[in-house]
C-alpha cells in the first residue's frame, strides 16, 4: 500500500507520479505478516518543495510522520479492534528499504501473474497487457465484462453506517495535524510499468 502525504487531493483513480520517501512496517492483525505502507509524495509537489528524503519531509513538516504513524496505529479502533502494531518500533524507515521492498514485491507479482490457476472474485491473473500464459485478447475480455449483470441506474440506499462519526482522544496539536492533512491510501497499480511507479 502507498500513503501519499502531499497537501493536494486528487480524484479517485488518478494515476499519480510519486516520489518514494520511506516505509512503515505495519503488522497485520494475525501477527503473521508485514503490511508495508510506502510513504510517498506526489512528484510535482515534492520537487516544488525540494523534498527528496525523510529528513527533508521532517524539516518541512515536523509532525507529519508522527501523524501518519498514529493514523495507521488507530484507524481500525472505531470498529472495536485493538490498535495496530508495528515492526521496527513504528519507525518510518528510509527510502532505500522502501525501494528494496517495492522491487521484491514487484518480482513476486511478476511470478504470480504467470500462475493461471489463480482465479476468483477477489483476484484473477487473467490480463490483456502482460504477455503471460494468462494473457487473453481484448474480445475475450470484452465478452466477459458484457456477460456481467448490467449497471442499475437507480442508486441503492446508503447504509446507516455511512453517517457514523468516530472520535479519538488526542492532544490539540496532534489532532489538528491528523485531520488537517489529506492522506491517500492506494494499492500499487500493478499493470503500470515499474519504472513509471518508481520515480526516485
Amino acid at each position: 500500500d502507498v500513503c501519499e502525504v502531499g497537501s493536494k487531493s486528487v480524484p479517485t483513480g488518478t494515476v499519480l507520479p510519486v516520489k518514494v520517501l520511506g516505509i512503515l512496517a505495519l503488522i497485520d492483525g494475525e501477527g503473521t505478516e508485514t503490511d508495508w505502507k510506502v510513504i510517498v509524495m506526489n512528484s510535482e509537489e515534492a520537487d516544488e518543495k525540494m523534498i527528496n528524503t525523510l529528513d527533508d519531509l521532517n524539516n518541512a513538516y515536523p509532525e507529519l510522520l508522527e501523524t501518519v504513524q498514529k493514523f495507521f496505529r488507530v484507524y481500525w479502533t472505531p470498529t472495536g479492534k485493538p490498535e495496530n502494531q508495528f515492526a521496527f518500533n513504528g519507525e518510518v524507515l528510509e527510502k532505500s528499504l522502501a525501494l528494496e521492498v517495492i522491487r521484491y514485491t514487484h518480482i513476486a507479482w511478476r511470478e504470480m501473474i504467470n500462475n493461471c490457476s489463480i482465479s476468483g472474485e477477489k483476484f484473477n491473473t487473467g490480463n490483456t497487457l502482460q504477455g503471460t500464459a494468462c494473457t487473453i485478447d481484448m474480445d475475450t475480455a470484452r465478452t466477459e465484462v458484457e456477460s456481467q449483470t448490467g449497471h442499475d441506474p437507480v442508486d441503492a440506499k446508503l447504509p446507516d453506517s455511512v453517517d457514523d462519526w468516530s472520535f479519538l482522544e488526542s492532544s490539540a496539536s496532534t489532532g489538528s495535524q491528523l485531520f488537517g492533512w489529506h492522506f491517500v491510501l492506494v494499492t500499487f497499480v500493478k499493470f503500470l510499468s515499474f519504472q513509471t511507479i518508481l520515480q526516485s
